[in-house]
């Protein structure tokens, strides 16, 4: 999902770049999903269950844990209902491996010379993205299949990358190459056409949703800001339209779009929209939000393709520097507007769920196995 830092950015350079674009008076609060992520808040511990798995709504147990050759990096999410990416690192490079959580067999599917930086899935799960780094100023995007066949390779000057997936044509990624001076390059890559172009556009943090749209926060760059209007360009025209005023947070999935700002009746609590680029339709609720210092703290969530909302909410508004309540995993259906409430007491850290709804990764390296069915989380890999 959706335009943002790669993941495996680290905490000091996360800092760094916080405090150039602050003093420079451009505010990212709540433009890409993981800046306002990492802003989790504390929370009471859910310690990982060792006992043997119980067996999940397919009538099957997972096969846990998965026997990792070399060091394990991270999981990446997954492919389908039973089936998760992976990667470890191993001598100078990384390998990327597909793992079938219901008979325990990986398999092999790409090998970098590099060490990995992330890598992403495509919302239709047709291609894989593998951004390693052959150098700390140059960038190299792999893109497979889920077989493991190499689609297109490419190579970019860069210190940092941002890369969103177009949500009708997901064979076109927009990807922005950050210099260390922070002057950036955005480009369009064309994997079915193993092709990469120069793009104007302004500003680089972007979701793409549909072919000839992208939405944005317009933030004011003449001094700091907390919120921004929410933007859609027609590029063919260059036109735009205004969609929300005081959004501070804008992902993507697919053709949705969710924008979260401050409820106007309420400064302690957060309206989630979501906006169906196709159709126009928009539907929303309100939850609890806590404070933080760049703003306000949006806590992790996923989409499934079962048309729900995944995602954490804590139990009252205050400050997230303060708050040690724990959080409730919710799901929200877009479909019927309904809320439900998935496990209690859990730490606001990453989620990736199957698209069937029935399991999700969880944690800073998505290393552990949520099991909704019986609330049991237990480890992804031997940590012993």
């Amino acid at each position: 999902m959706g335009r943002r830092l790669d993941n495996a950015v680290t905490t000091g350079k996360f800092l760094l770049f916080f405090a150039f674009v602050f003093l420079a008076g451009i505010s990212l609060a709540g433009c890409v999903k993981d800046d306002s992520a990492r802003l989790h808040g504390k929370a009471s511990h859910v310690p990982n269950n060792k006992d043997e798995p119980a067996p999940g709504l397919s009538g099957k147990a997972p096969v846990l844990p998965v026997d990792v050759e070399g060091d394990f990096f991270k999981a990446i999410g997954w492919l389908d209902d039973r089936t998760i990416l992976y990667i470890t690192n191993v001598s100078e490079g990384s390998n990327l491996y597909r793992y079938d959580i219901f008979d325990g067999k990986s398999t092999l599917l790409y090998e970098s010379p590099h060490i990995a930086v992330t890598a992403e899935i495509s919302p239709g799960k047709k291609q894989v993205l593998i951004h390693s780094a052959p150098s700390s100023h140059e960038a190299e995007l792999a893109f497979i299949n889920p077989d493991g066949e190499e689609l297109f390779k490419t190579r970019l000057p860069s210190f940092e990358l941002a890369f969103e997936w177009n949500g009708e044509a997901e064979e076109k990624v927009l990807v922005s190459a950050f210099k260390e001076d922070w002057s950036y390059q955005v480009y369009i890559l064309d994997i079915g056409n193993e092709n990469i172009s120069e793009v104007d556009l302004d500003p680089p943090f972007a979701i793409w949703p549909a072919e000839e749209e992208i939405y944005y926060l317009d933030w004011d760059n003449t001094g700091p800001a907390l919120h921004a209007p929410l933007k859609k360009r027609i590029l063919g025209t260059q036109t735009e339209h205004t969609i929300l005023g005081g959004v501070h947070h804008l992902e993507g999935s697919g053709n949705l779009v969710l924008a979260v700002q401050t409820s106007e009746t309420d400064s302690g609590m957060a309206a989630y929209h979501f906006i169906d680029s196709r159709s126009g339709e928009r539907n929303s609720f309100e939850v609890m939000q806590l404070s933080a210092f760049s703003g306000w703290l949006v806590p992790f969530y996923d989409f499934d393709t079962a048309k729900s909302f995944v995602y954490f909410r804590p139990l009252y508004s205050g400050e997230a520097d303060l708050y040690g309540a724990g959080f409730t995993l919710s799901s929200y259906s877009l479909e019927e507007g309904t809320e439900k409430t998935l496990m209690e007491g859990m730490e606001n850290e990453p989620i990736n769920c199957a698209p069937d709804g029935k399991y999700c990764l969880y944690g800073f390296q998505l290393e552990k196995l949520i099991n909704l069915e019986d609330k049991q989380i237990i480890d992804l890999i031997d940590n012993e």
